[in-house]
């Protein structure tokens, strides 16, 4: 093989490989002040405001949000492409919840819905529940690092 030609083939191989193997995809993220809540749909009843932060987070693959606070941490995740769904409690395109109320830690994740998603709003329910948990955004907060330490996707 000539010099020119062992160059080209280098080159096509590294292009072709570099076509089929695909670094994960770093998850850009939005965090802000926000204020959230739960509501009961079946009596009505609504809690108080709750301040805290919230988050959003999404690449090609999954797509997540949350509010955290000391009272109230809930975070949703989805994930989008079935090839990157390795962990085998998680379902393509199905909405997945976790809360944690108080002092209690739990990082169980349950089928969940999202029932409205605005610009600025979430509103989202376990599976088979009457809690709705809400949260407004509000304040931008800029943050470099939070693109890792979110964990929301």
């Amino acid at each position: 093989m000539s010099r020119f030609s062992s160059s080209l083939f280098l080159t096509l191989v590294s292009l072709a490989f570099h076509g089929v193997h695909q670094q994960p995809a770093v998850a850009g993220c939005a965090n802000y002040e926000a204020v959230g809540w739960f509501t009961n749909a079946v009596s009505g009843e609504r809690s108080k405001d709750i301040a805290g932060t919230s988050f959003r987070c999404g690449n090609a693959y999954s797509a997540g949000g949350g509010f955290r606070s000391s009272d109230l941490t809930v975070i949703t995740t989805v994930c989008i492409n079935e090839e990157m769904c390795t962990d085998p409690r998680f379902k393509p395109n199905t909405t997945y919840v976790s809360i944690n109320q108080g002092k209690s830690v739990s990082s169980e994740q349950n089928k969940g819905e999202i029932l409205s998603f605005t610009r600025n709003s979430i509103t989202m329910k376990l599976e088979n529940s009457p809690i709705l948990y809400s949260w407004k955004d509000a304040k931008f907060i800029p943050c470099y690092e939070c693109q890792v330490s979110n964990g929301g996707t």
